[in-house]
């Protein structure tokens, strides 16, 4: 857009040596200046803002992830412990172990969305 702003400018200026009569309706090479200046301040400031924003939504979900992570590792270090094996428990037992299991991997799923 740049090149385009340098081309007209030069080319309003290059009339107006020539003497040439703009109509009512030319819109000055300042005019546009002007509001391509202000809508890059507007960019700047939305880019700035995302920049920002960024940086805390990096942060929320890098310890959004560590959290997810300790809880898995404890749920992992439960299940090995826990876990029914063979002739270790009665069948009731186990079944009791691996519902309870279920039902916390349920809610870490839920958690995760």
């Amino acid at each position: 857009w740049e090149e385009q702003l340098k081309a007209y400018c030069t080319g309003q200026e290059l009339l107006r040596r020539q003497r040439y009569s703009f109509p009512k309706e030319w819109l000055d090479y300042i005019t546009i200046e002007a509001e391509w200046n202000s809508f890059k301040q507007i960019l700047q400031r939305k880019y700035d803002n995302i920049q920002t924003e960024l940086v805390s939504l990096q942060t929320k979900i890098t310890t959004e992830g560590n959290l997810l992570d300790e809880k898995l590792e404890e749920f992992y270090k439960d299940w090995n412990k826990d876990k029914p094996l063979a002739g270790a428990n009665s069948c009731k037992g186990a079944i009791e172990t691996l519902k309870i299991f279920e039902g916390r991997l349920r809610r870490l799923k839920e958690e995760v969305g």
